[in-house]
């Protein structure tokens, strides 16, 4: 969800001010929305690697921690995809 955001807020973005000649002081009222999705994915998936045993994350725990802490929206679809999915407490 986060990632689309962020996707749909650059897209927008890019077509506010482009296309519709609307004024770049827009593109800061378009990213509240991208910004507090960002917030809450970010806090889940961090709340999240704190939880699972740093056994369960291909890579390690610090790989996916300094993933998340660098890349936190692009990382997101990854990080459910490879580690997210799996149980915590499977194994």
């Amino acid at each position: 969800m986060a990632t689309v955001t962020f996707f749909l807020f650059i897209a927008g973005s890019i077509a506010a001010v482009t296309m519709w000649s609307a004024a770049p002081w827009i593109i800061p009222l378009l990213a509240v929305p991208s910004l507090i999705v960002t917030w809450l994915a970010l806090a889940v998936a961090l709340a999240d690697l704190m939880k699972r045993p740093a056994h369960r994350f291909p890579g390690g725990r610090w790989f996916w921690i300094l993933l998340v802490a660098l890349l936190n929206v692009v990382v997101f679809l990854p990080y459910w995809l490879l580690v997210a999915r799996r149980p915590a407490d499977e194994g």
